[in-house]
């Protein structure tokens, strides 16, 4: 659910209204934790010596290390907009 924003530009002083969701972070959270998983999963000198029982934790936990950092890229990404008056970033 989208929540409306008013925040005044520090550049240009005018009122921006924007809408808030929870996009980036969503997008952020699923792509992270692929990719966490993906580099974890890869580290195929862990699975080919030890086998599954450390490969399977390690790629758990870089599932969820890449999940954490990119729901953190993601919240960022959120709460950043452009003015539409001075086209600069405003951080909310």
């Amino acid at each position: 659910m989208a929540q409306v924003k008013e925040v005044q530009c520090p550049h240009c002083n005018k009122r921006v209204n924007f809408k808030k969701d929870a996009a980036g972070k969503w997008v952020g959270t699923v792509v992270g934790g692929g990719v966490g998983y993906g580099v974890a999963s890869g580290l195929g000198i862990a699975g080919a010596i030890l086998g599954a029982p450390i490969a399977i934790p390690a790629a758990l936990v870089g599932l969820g290390l890449g999940a954490l950092l990119g729901n953190r890229v993601g919240a960022v990404a959120d709460n950043s907009v452009l003015c539409p008056s001075c086209k600069k970033d405003i951080q909310i």
